[in-house]
C-alpha cells in the first residue's frame, strides 16, 4: 500500500513509543483476571478488545481532525472551543478522574513491586515513594526526556512481555479448553477495563503539540493502538490458558456470584497466578514487567496533566513547569498512601465512567458536528461519515450505562 511505503516509522518512533507506553500500563496487568473473574471468559473478552480497538481508533482520529481545525489546544480546551464550556468541563473532570486514579494505582503497584523485588528490604510505603520520585523526575525534565525514557522502557516492556508469555506457554497447565468457556451475556462486564487499556486520548493533543504535529500523526496513533491490542491479546491468552474456570470460581471469592471483589481478585494476573501456586516465578517476572508498564503510563499521565495545567494558565499560580508537574503528581501520591480501593475495581470504574466520556462520547459528538458544518480546514481522517459517529456515540453511552447498572460486573 502506498501509505505504508511512505510511512517513515523510525522517524516517528518518539510518538509511537509515547502512544504504546501510555496505553500499555496497569490495564494489561488486570485484563486476564478481570476477563475470568467477571465470568465473561476469553472469547467474549477478545471480542470486546477488538470492538473497542475499532472505536478507539475512530475517536482518536476524530480528535486529530479537531486539532487540525481548531489548533493544538490541550484536550479540555479543544472540547471547549469546539463544543462549548459544558463539554470543556466534562472533559476536564473525566480526565482528572481517570488520570489521578490511574496514577494512584500505578504508585500503589510500584510500592508492591519494589517490596517484592527487594525481598522486603524496601517497605511498601518507601517503595511507593521511590517509584513516585523516579517517575516524577523523568516527567520534570520535559517532553524530550519523556520520549527518550519511553523508547527505552517500551523496548524493555516488549522483552519482558515475551518472557512472560513464554513462561506461561511452557508450563503443563496450558489447555485450549481454558480459552473456550465463556458467557456472551457478560461481554460488557469487561468494557471498563478494556476501555481504560486503550485510553490515550488525553495525551493525543499533548503529543501533537510537543513531538507530533505532522501528516503521519493519525497513522502513528492507529499503529500504536493496534500494537497495544496485539499485546493485550497475547498476554491475556497466555495467562488465561493456564487458568481453569474452577480457578476463578474457587479462588476469586464472590467474583462470579455478584458480590464485592476482594482478595486475589484485585491482583494483577502474574501475581494472582503465583498465589494460585501454578507458577511461583510469575510473581518476580510479573512485578518486573508491571513496574515498567506502569511507570511508562505514569510518566505519560503526569506529563499530560502538567501540560493541561499549563494550558489552563496555571503557570501564573504555580510558577514554572517543575512546580506544575509536582502539582499533578502529589495528589496521587497522597491517595496511594491511604491504600484505598482495589486495583481492578478502580481501573474498571475509571474506564467505564471517565474514559467513556472523554475518549468516546465527546469525540463522537465533535465528529458529528464537524461533518455537519464542514469548516474550510476540515479534513476527515476517519471514514464512515455521520452514521459511524452516531454508532460510536451510542456504543460508549451504552457501555457506561451498563456499568452503572452492573457496577460489580
Amino acid at each position: 500500500m502506498k501509505w505504508l511505503r511512505e510511512f517513515t516509522l523510525f522517524r516517528r518512533m518518539d510518538i509511537l513509543s509515547f502512544v504504546v507506553g501510555f496505553a500499555i500500563g496497569a490495564g494489561i496487568l488486570g485484563l486476564p483476571v478481570s476477563f475470568g473473574a467477571s465470568g465473561a471468559g476469553f472469547l467474549p473478552s477478545l471480542t470486546m478488545l477488538i470492538v473497542v480497538l475499532f472505536f478507539q481508533i475512530a475517536t482518536s482520529l476524530y480528535v486529530v481532525e479537531a486539532l487540525d481545525v481548531y489548533g493544538p489546544y490541550e484536550y479540555p480546551q479543544l472540547m471547549g472551543v469546539s463544543l462549548g464550556r459544558v463539554a470543556e468541563w466534562a472533559a476536564l473532570l473525566s480526565i482528572v478522574l481517570e488520570l489521578t486514579g490511574a496514577m494512584t494505582a500505578y504508585i500503589i503497584f510500584g510500592g508492591e513491586a519494589l517490596f517484592t523485588l527487594s525481598h522486603g528490604a524496601i517497605s511498601k510505603d518507601l517503595g511507593m515513594l521511590l517509584y513516585w520520585v523516579f517517575g516524577t523526575l523523568i516527567t520534570i525534565f520535559g517532553a524530550r526526556a519523556v520520549a527518550r525514557a519511553e523508547e527505552a522502557m517500551v523496548a524493555m516492556i516488549m522483552l519482558l512481555l515475551a518472557m512472560n508469555i513464554w513462561m506461561c506457554l511452557s508450563t503443563p497447565y496450558v489447555s485450549i479448553k481454558n480459552l473456550l468457556w465463556g458467557d456472551w451475556s457478560k461481554m460488557f462486564s469487561v468494557f471498563g477495563i478494556v476501555l481504560f487499556a486503550y485510553a490515550i486520548h488525553a495525551a493525543i493533543p499533548t503529543a501533537y503539540r510537543t513531538i507530533g504535529m505532522d501528516t503521519e500523526y493519525g497513522k502513528v496513533l492507529t499503529l500504536g493502538l493496534c500494537i497495544s491490542c496485539l499485546t493485550y491479546v497475547a498476554w491475556s491468552a497466555s495467562y488465561m490458558a493456564i487458568l481453569s474456570p474452577s480457578d476463578y470460581t474457587k479462588t476469586f471469592v464472590g467474583a462470579l456470584t455478584g458480590k464485592v471483589y476482594h482478595g486475589i481478585a484485585g491482583l494483577p494476573a502474574p501475581i494472582a497466578v503465583a498465589e494460585l501456586g501454578k507458577i511461583r516465578s510469575a510473581a518476580i517476572l510479573g512485578y518486573t514487567f508491571g513496574f515498567f508498564t506502569t511507570i511508562t503510563s505514569y510518566i505519560a499521565a503526569a506529563h499530560t496533566t502538567a501540560e493541561i495545567l499549563h494550558q489552563y494558565g496555571a503557570r501564573r499560580a504555580l510558577g514554572g513547569r517543575k512546580t506544575m508537574v509536582l502539582a499533578s503528581c502529589l495528589p496521587p501520591l497522597a491517595l496511594a498512601f491511604t491504600h484505598l480501593g482495589n486495583f481492578i475495581q478502580w481501573l474498571n470504574f475509571a474506564g467505564a465512567i471517565g474514559a467513556s466520556i472523554y475518549t468516546g462520547i465527546l469525540p463522537s459528538i465533535l465528529a458529528i458536528k464537524l461533518r455537519i458544518r464542514k469548516p474550510p480546514s476540515f479534513r476527515p481522517h476517519m471514514p464512515g461519515g455521520i452514521p459511524l459517529a452516531v454508532v460510536s456515540l451510542l456504543f460508549y453511552a451504552y457501555g457506561m450505562l451498563w456499568f452503572i447498572q452492573h457496577p460489580s460486573g
